[in-house]
């Protein structure tokens, strides 16, 4: 059952690498996934598919946002400063 983080889900899947700021990332890893993001020294703004989406960023600091929804087959891009070296783990479902 996809979309439904309760029942059979993937869990943590391997991420692809954190991409460099501004750099559209597609999800082609079959799954809809929760994307959670820690930020560097910089806050970091989301994207998908090209729409910024209002009120989402991570904090600098080393902060971790929330769950960011990613499906399957649609593109995030990161929009971030130099700074420290943010990470990311994929959640799939």
């Amino acid at each position: 059952i996809r979309n439904n983080a309760g029942v059979m889900s993937a869990g943590a899947i391997e991420a692809p690498g954190f991409p460099l700021s501004g750099n559209a990332l597609v999800n082609n890893t079959s799954y809809d996934v929760s994307v959670y993001i820690t930020s560097g020294t910089q806050p970091i703004t989301v994207a998908i598919n090209g729409i910024t989406l209002t009120g989402v960023s991570v904090h600098g600091g080393r902060a971790v946002g929330g769950p960011i929804r990613l499906p399957a087959n649609q593109n995030i891009t990161l929009t971030y400063a130099a700074g420290g070296t943010p990470t990311w783990q994929w959640i799939g479902d």
